[in-house]
C-alpha cells in the first residue's frame, strides 16, 4: 500500500515507533478515522480529527512542524494530508505507511477508548476488514 505521489510516507520504524509521543514536540500524530473507529483502537498520543483546517490549527497550537497522519490503510489519510498541505505548505506532512491495519498486523501498541491496550481494530467495512488478521478484527456494529 503506497502513498499518493504528493504525500510523504513514513515507515513504522520512523518517528512513530510505538513509543508515546509528547503532547507537544517534534510531530503531531493525527488519526483521521471516524469516532467509532477511534473508540475501538488508536495509536498512543494520537489526536483524532477529520477536518484539515482543524488539524492544521492543532499542529500550530502544539508548535509541531511535522504531522504524521494515519487511517485504516492510507486512503483517507493521504487525502487529508494533501488538503492540509494546501492549507499549510510549511508543515511537513507524512502518511503512516499501511495505516493502523499494518500497525496492528505488526503487533504494535494500540489503545482503546479508555486508553487500555488492545489488539483489535475497527475493520471499516467487511471488504477492507478482510485485510486484517482475523484475531485483530473487531466486530462491525
Amino acid at each position: 500500500m503506497g502513498c499518493v505521489p504528493s504525500s510523504r510516507c513514513v515507515a513504522h520504524d520512523g518517528p512513530v515507533s510505538g513509543r508515546p509521543a509528547q503532547p507537544s514536540g517534534d510531530y503531531l500524530l493525527l488519526d483521521v478515522r471516524s469516532a467509532a473507529e477511534w473508540s475501538v483502537s488508536h495509536l498512543p498520543a494520537a489526536f483524532r480529527c477529520e477536518d484539515p483546517g482543524a488539524a492544521v490549527a492543532e499542529a500550530r497550537r502544539r508548535h509541531c512542524a511535522r504531522v504524521v497522519v494515519y487511517c485504516s490503510i492510507g486512503e483517507r489519510s493521504s487525502q487529508l494530508a494533501e488538503r492540509m498541505q494546501a492549507l499549510a505548505p510549511d508543515l511537513l506532512i507524512h502518511d503512516l505507511a499501511g495505516g493502523i491495519f499494518t500497525w496492528a498486523s505488526e503487533d504494535r501498541l494500540m489503545l482503546d477508548a479508555a486508553d487500555h491496550p488492545t489488539r483489535l481494530v475497527h475493520p471499516y467495512d467487511t471488504s477492507w476488514g478482510a485485510l486484517l488478521p482475523p484475531d485483530r478484527r473487531a466486530p462491525l456494529p
